[in-house]
Order: structure tokens, then C-alpha cells, then sequence
């Protein structure tokens, strides 16, 4: 899906793990990016990480 961009906040490894294979199921993996605690994603939609820069997510999928 182009122009869909996926920020997954997600601190459970398991539960990382199965949203990452709904996504690639999906064909929506390349376009998630996970942050593990809400600091970290704070970080990314502030614009204060080391990737390059990333548009901002269309969603926001919290603790699943």
C-alpha cells in the first residue's frame, strides 16, 4: 500500500513478532517502523532519531 506508513509502539517481543507477520501477510512491512517504549516514539514523530528522515505515520498501533 503506497502512502501508508505504520508506526507500530510495541514493548513485547511476542507481540512484536506476531504484528510484524500480519504486516508481511499484509505486504505492509516495509512500510512499519517499530518503536519499543513511548519515548522512542516520541523520538521518531519529533523527528529526533537517526534514520533518515521518515514521513510521519498514517497510524499508530499502541500495545497490542
Amino acid at each position: 500500500m503506497d502512502g501508508v506508513h505504520i508506526l507500530l509502539v510495541e514493548n513485547n517481543k511476542a507481540d512484536e513478532k506476531l504484528a510484524m507477520i500480519a504486516f508481511k501477510q499484509n505486504d505492509l512491512l516495509e512500510n512499519v517502523v517499530v518503536a519499543r517504549n513511548g519515548a522512542e516514539a516520541l523520538d521518531y514523530l519529533l523527528g529526533n532519531h537517526e534514520q533518515e528522515a521518515q514521513p510521519l505515520p498514517t497510524i499508530v498501533i499502541l500495545d497490542l
